[in-house]
């Protein structure tokens, strides 16, 4: 029995070359083209706001082609954040003010692929206590992981936050996500794909972490990435996020994302501006 299952596999191995080699002489003489490229960002306009469901939540200031400013916005709160840089466009620094009363200082040293981040949390003008954030970064000075160890004297349940993406190309296109508060913890893991629309906010986020991980956390890891995402899914399968996009009038660039998971909507929307 076992001969002729060797026998039998022989014979259908054959026959499988044979159809391949047939098929490879025929598209030697017509090869299919090839799929179109993305299509290319308009770099004529900046990202000016981003709005969620009709809602304003970050609005960004740009000088000497950076990031200056970015204003968060809540249902109660404000948080203005001012951004300087070093000669090599590298975010050195950056002071948040709210009308909160709160104000945080990051002060930035960068080596060959991370990035630490010396973090100052005050209340009412006096410091209330340290910390320290960890990004990585690659060669294109992309976030690629992150790390918060929560520190303080607070009583309440610590927080610590870790998140590691993949890059293939222009996009992001691994992402997890692991949040311990006290003892609970918990893990989003997901692979992403693309369309052809651009995102031209995403070249901003290259050199300032604190704006990208902004991103990554109000609105999704594909804010990172150079295209519009069309799924988000699980390796279990469990959970699938779809999206569809329009483009900004006159441009291939993103107006809109609407995004789906089960039963709920949700929808992203940038505004433009000239760039100056």
């Amino acid at each position: 029995m076992f001969k002729q299952g060797i026998v039998l596999l022989s014979v259908c191995l054959a026959i499988f070359l044979a159809f391949t080699g047939c098929r490879h002489r025929k598209d030697d003489i017509s090869t299919p083209p090839p799929p179109p490229p993305p299509l290319p960002v308009n770099d004529n306009y900046l990202v000016k706001t981003i709005s969620l469901n009709g809602i304003v939540k970050d609005s960004l200031v740009y000088a000497n082609g950076r990031i200056s400013e970015q204003w968060q916005f809540s249902s109660s709160y404000y948080y203005c954040y001012k951004f300087s840089y070093d000669i090599n466009d590298r975010l050195i620094l950056s002071i948040c003010s709210s009308n909160s009363g709160i104000s945080i200082k990051d002060s930035l040293k960068w080596s060959a692929d991370k990035v630490l981040s010396y973090v100052t949390f005050s209340a009412g003008g006096v410091i209330q206590h340290y910390d320290t954030t960890l990004f990585k970064m690659d060669e294109s000075r992309r976030l690629t992981g992150y790390f918060f160890k929560d520190t303080t004297n607070v009583p309440s349940p610590k927080v610590n936050d870790f998140w590691e993406g993949a890059f293939k190309g222009n996009n992001l296109v691994s992402s997890f996500w692991r949040r311990k508060n006290g003892n609970f913890s918990n893990d989003e893991i997901f692979t992403l794909e693309y369309g052809r629309l651009g995102n031209p906010l995403a070249k901003y986020l290259r050199n300032n972490p604190l704006s990208a991980l902004a991103m990554l956390g109000n609105y999704g890891p594909f804010m990172l990435s150079d295209y519009n995402m069309t799924k988000m899914k699980s390796p279990n399968g469990e959970s699938t996020i779809s999206a569809d996009a329009t483009n900004f009038p006159g441009t291939e660039n993103i107006l809109t994302q609407t995004i789906r998971e089960g039963n709920n909507t949700k929808t992203i929307t940038y505004s433009y501006v000239p760039k100056p």
